[in-house]
């Protein structure tokens, strides 16, 4: 899902779509605005990562792989211009990681 300037990047299996609904910029006042509706078609129980990533004009939007662990920690790739970012986490919040690499490494 694109917008000016950023692109918000889903696990493959996710069915992305766009819906009108609302916000409301202050107390008592709501606008119409689109909604970005994200679908995990039968699962009975899901989890869904979403990446928002700056992305310029012209360029590719980055691609997005989870790694869920022995149930106890996830991890995220994140690949775009030629890096690959790894981010991990333990799901009881006990620690998280970060490192970049070249892709190809």
């Amino acid at each position: 899902m694109r917008a000016p300037g950023l692109a918000l990047v889903f696990a493959p299996h996710v069915q992305v779509g766009l819906e009108d609904g609302w916000y409301a910029p202050k107390y008592g006042v709501k606008q119409p605005a689109p909604v970005v509706s994200a679908v995990a078609e039968g699962a009975a129980d899901a989890t869904l990562l979403t990446v928002v990533a700056p992305t310029p004009p012209g360029t590719a939007a980055p691609r997005l792989r989870t790694v869920l662990g022995d149930g106890a920690r996830v991890e995220v790739e994140v690949e775009r211009s030629g890096a690959r970012d790894t981010v991990a986490w333990a799901l009881d919040g006990s620690e998280a990681t970060f490192a970049r690499s070249e892709v190809g490494q």
